[in-house]
């Protein structure tokens, strides 16, 4: 059975991550990869998320997906940086990282 969540969400933070973001080239086909990183990436590695352009992409949907609005406050500004994939992995040390 597979599983329907990522536990890497709400799992405590590890004492090491990586956090790594993608954007599909216009003349792509992310399809192919996609089917790839569904059936190899263990999660336990981490977490993926699907960003609304690739989504959109896709020809799909996802309720409450929307793109990350540009934030800020008195002191800092967080702008909206969209990719399409993002990947973050977690490890024991930098070599499990970089192994994954």
């Amino acid at each position: 059975m597979s599983l329907t969540y990522q536990p890497g969400v709400l799992t405590p933070a590890a004492p090491v991550g990586r956090s790594l973001s993608f954007s599909v080239a216009h003349e792509a086909d992310p399809r192919l990869t996609l089917a790839r990183l569904r059936e190899n990436f263990d999660p336990e590695w981490g977490v993926v998320g699907l960003g609304e352009p690739l989504v959109r992409a896709l020809g799909h949907e996802i309720p409450g997906l929307r793109a990350f609005p540009a934030l800020s406050g008195s002191a800092h500004a967080i702008p909206s940086t969209q990719q399409d994939l993002w990947i973050f992995l977690r490890g024991a040390d930098r070599g499990a990282i970089f192994d994954l």
